[in-house]
């Protein structure tokens, strides 16, 4: 089996010294497709266009693209190339190419294709150029598909029914796209969609940790550095040396940066219970300056009046003015203003044993882990995880442990948001009556567990499994 995997671009955009390609115009670019890149990005453009913009002739060598730079960000035009985002592979490597050299030399090869929102499945599927249809009827090539960095995808049939549409048009095998996504449920919700519309697959579906194994918030955040494990061991190392020497003062930890609804039920649930408030550090920002009585009115559905506390609950949000940021360290960045994606607030680790992570997600769904969750793991602390049903159970599935030896997980397991909420504040309120004393006991006999985690997250063994899978699935176009 082979360990190369050919990557083919459209045309070439920016080439090394000996004529090797390093960046390349990907398939769906130009202004038909400029909503399916980040906010003016150099693909949102005709090529000619930037040609003529700056009177260059792509491709360019990185030297000249180096020195164009400058006056492309003058112009507030970004450079987000998708090859940035092809998944690191264990023991096996990328080809660059252009589409038309690949297909000279009859060599299997996959069509790039990376998201950064739902954007793409708002436009009509186009009908290819017909010799890369061809090629791909052949089953010589396919469409790889990566979505990294949220877990939305699937979680409606807007993807599926686009996906079914752009292979029909095109007449295409239903062996022609594998779709690299963070959404741990899409194979399930992608068959109950083919069930209910009787229809066949015509995509392979491969879940992928991207957060779990690029680690925004650290030094060396790549797994496959040399450097990685032996960094990440030492201040693991120097962390357990530091806590003999302090102990937790605090029972929980809450940071919150973009506003949401259970993000703000479970910061209300804490700042609403005298107990809970004592125990906690907590921040909570409104970077989208969502007026209060925006925020307000969205407690007043019937929907929510179940929530445990309810009249506490509401009695806060009405006095509460949620423009001004609440933070926990006065001299830490404010969520306001900064993404705290890639920061790690360790004053607050060291402070409260336990994190409550409000991830991205909530519904049923989806399963996702962004950022949030592996915080808390790199930095040996337990946490409750206010996310998508059935997260801890997917964490589980990844070689994770979790925490109910000590209290009660089955929130995880229950759909609907309210209960599970109430679930979990029902568990916060026994944390917060445990002493001091044994907050820090409960840490020590957590050691093996968080010790446990923190090697499971220094692993590159998901890595290393999809890169198999991604392999497989290459090796398994026609090499005739």
């Amino acid at each position: 089996m082979s360990n190369i995997i050919n990557i083919g671009y459209r045309e070439p955009a920016i080439i090394g010294d000996a004529g090797e390609l390093h960046i390349g115009f990907p398939f769906f670019y130009g202004s038909r497709y400029s909503d399916c890149f980040r906010d003016n990005d150099m693909f949102s453009f005709e090529k000619q266009t930037i040609e003529n913009k700056y009177n260059i002739k792509f491709p360019l060598t990185s030297d000249n693209f180096n020195n164009l730079k400058p006056e492309i960000n003058k112009d507030n035009i970004s450079i987000n190339f998708p090859d940035n985002f092809l998944y690191p592979i264990d023991n096996a490597e990328y080809n660059r190419g252009v589409i038309k050299d690949f297909i000279e030399k009859k060599e299997n090869f996959y069509i790039p294709i990376f998201f950064v929102g739902e954007e793409l499945f708002e436009i009509e599927p186009e009908i290819i150029e017909e010799e890369v249809a061809d090629y791909i009827r052949l089953k010589k090539a396919a469409f790889l598909l990566q979505f990294p960095m949220e877990g939305y995808i699937g979680r409606n049939d807007i993807s599926f029914k686009w996906l079914h549409k752009f292979v029909e048009v095109n007449k295409l095998p239903n062996t022609s796209i594998l779709f690299v996504v963070s959404n741990f449920k899409i194979k399930e919700t992608y068959q109950a969609f083919l069930t209910e519309n009787n229809l066949t697959s015509c995509v392979t579906f491969l879940p992928y940790n991207y957060f779990e194994h690029d680690l925004w918030f650290v030094n060396h955040r790549y797994k496959l550095n040399e450097v990685y494990l032996n960094h990440h061991t030492g201040i693991k190392d120097n962390l357990i040396q530091e806590r003999k020497k302090r102990k937790f003062f605090k029972h929980f930890s809450f940071m919150s940066r973009r506003f949401d609804l259970h993000r703000l039920i479970t910061f209300s649930h804490i700042k609403a219970n005298g107990n809970l408030n004592k125990t906690s550090l907590c921040s909570f920002f409104n970077p989208n300056s969502i007026p209060n009585t925006e925020i307000k009115k969205y407690l007043t559905y019937d929907y929510w009046k179940p929530i445990a506390n309810y009249k506490n609950v509401i009695k806060f949000v009405d006095s509460t003015d949620f423009s001004v940021p609440f933070l926990i360290n006065n001299n830490f960045r404010s969520g306001n203003t900064d993404n705290l994606a890639e920061t790690l607030d360790m004053y607050t680790h060291n402070a409260a044993l336990i994190c409550i992570i409000t991830e991205s997600l909530y519904n049923k769904e989806s399963i996702f882990f962004s950022e949030k969750t592996f915080k808390p793991i790199y930095t040996l602390n337990p946490f409750f995880l206010v996310g998508n049903t059935g997260s801890l159970k997917e964490l589980k599935k990844l070689g994770y442990k979790t925490f109910d030896n000590w209290w009660d997980e089955s929130y995880d397991e229950e759909p609907d948001l309210v209960l599970r909420l109430n679930k979990l504040y029902t568990e916060y309120q026994k944390i917060a009556e445990w002493s001091i004393d044994k907050i820090n006991q409960v840490y020590e006999e957590m050691q093996p567990i968080l010790l446990h985690n923190f090697n499971v997250l220094m692993s590159k063994d998901g890595i290393t499994s999809f890169t198999e899978s991604v392999l497989s699935h290459f090796n398994t176009l026609n090499k005739e």
